[in-house]
């Protein structure tokens, strides 16, 4: 309050409105004194959009956040075909496509980039504006074929195969991306427009180039594209999707037996994962000073690590009890066959010897006991 002003009266709502009528105090000074009084340094308090006293619970990031001023909703060109045949009273196989182009994919790109900086790195000296917008786009199309027979002569049977395709330039596969999540999340190449004209004077063991006429490697290891032709540095990164997989065959089963006994299984054989292998001398692509480990010459997600193959089965015994309990007694075997697939892959091309080698397993066979009580 200023001085020699009346206190604020007992559980009165102070607010933009009336601090001054209250407080004797101009609504700025009154935040300047608030700060004073909290020991919170200038600015941390404000008025917030309804006139409250208000403070940020998230304080403003770094480095400041623009919104491309295209800025488009994220939508998704879906297209589906299917047909399906019965073949017996008990048996239907069915084939089906699916097609879906996904367009303006959220991300963050480095927008105050100079395309010179790919050759001076004059970029690294920069404050980054990061520039929120539809960046990026993906690409799916997958055929399906499938059988199912249902339950009839004490067994139920059905099963798939999918061979598809997935493809994208974001190389941030964050689904729920935010301006704040991907803030230090770039595409290799953050530079988006039209090229101007560069040129490498070059060095020991390196001739330069210029890219008035094409493109060319800089004598850092950078991509320089063509001047004069509009450029997209996301496209950079085009290539398998991070959860790609080419083949994925499932089947599944269930046998019923005399005594009230049941097998249920789950058989499930796919591609390996998808990765990338890190480059032996990372390379600064568009001059901002983040390196990306990415080898460019051998793309983004270009390798496939071994196949994954599992089986899981059920054993089930069912006791009555009376009329109206039921106890089931279980046991569950988890990858059955032990097989050893793999959880990372070795990518680092600086330890050549081992290179494309499995580092990381998942677990092998496990079992459980269990019992389920129903009435």
């Amino acid at each position: 309050m200023s001085p020699g002003h009346a206190p604020i009266p007992a559980n009165s709502v102070v607010n933009q409105g009336n601090v001054q009528q209250l407080s004797g105090l101009a609504p700025d000074a009154y935040l300047a004194a608030a700060d004073a009084a909290t020991a919170q340094p200038p600015g941390f308090w404000l008025w917030g959009p309804f006139g409250a006293l208000s403070f940020f619970v998230s304080q403003p990031a770094s480095f400041p956040v623009t919104i491309d001023p295209k800025f488009a909703t994220p939508y998704s060109r879906s297209l589906t075909f299917g047909v399906q045949r019965q073949l017996t009273n008990d048996l239907v196989v069915s084939a089906d496509f699916y097609h879906k182009g996904i367009e303006n994919v959220l991300g963050v790109r480095e927008t105050n980039l100079p395309f010179e900086s790919r050759i001076d790195g004059s970029g690294a000296g920069l404050t980054p504006i990061n520039g929120y917008g539809p960046w990026y786009s993906g690409l799916y199309n997958a055929g399906i074929f499938s059988f199912e027979k249902r339950m009839s002569h004490r067994f139920m049977l059905g099963g798939s195969y999918t061979y598809a395709s997935e493809n994208d330039d974001a190389i941030c596969s964050q689904l729920g991306i935010s301006s704040e999540s991907a803030q230090n999340c770039y595409a290799t190449d953050s530079f988006r427009g039209v090229p101007t004209v560069v040129t490498d004077p070059g060095g020991p063991g390196c001739a330069g180039g210029t890219n008035a006429n094409g493109p060319f490697f800089a004598c850092n290891g950078s991509y320089v594209p063509k001047a004069g032709v509009y450029y997209d540095g996301a496209k950079l990164d085009s290539g398998p999707s991070d959860f790609a997989l080419r083949h994925t065959f499932e089947l599944h089963g269930i046998v019923q037996l005399p005594w009230k006994i049941e097998f249920s299984s789950l058989f499930r054989a796919q591609s390996g994962f998808r990765y990338t292998r890190g480059a032996l001398a990372p390379i600064d692509q568009d001059g901002n000073g983040t390196f990306n480990i990415r080898d460019l010459k051998t793309g983004r997600n270009a390798f496939t690590s071994p196949p994954f193959v599992n089986m899981d089965l059920r054993v089930m015994k069912t006791f009555m009890i009376g009329e109206r309990v039921r106890v089931q007694g279980m046991f569950e075997f988890f990858n059955l066959f032990n097989n050893a697939n793999p959880a990372a892959i070795q990518i680092q091309e600086s330890q050549a010897s081992t290179l494309g080698t499995v580092s990381q397993r998942l677990p092998g066979r496990e079992g459980q006991v269990g019992l389920r009580i129903e009435f």
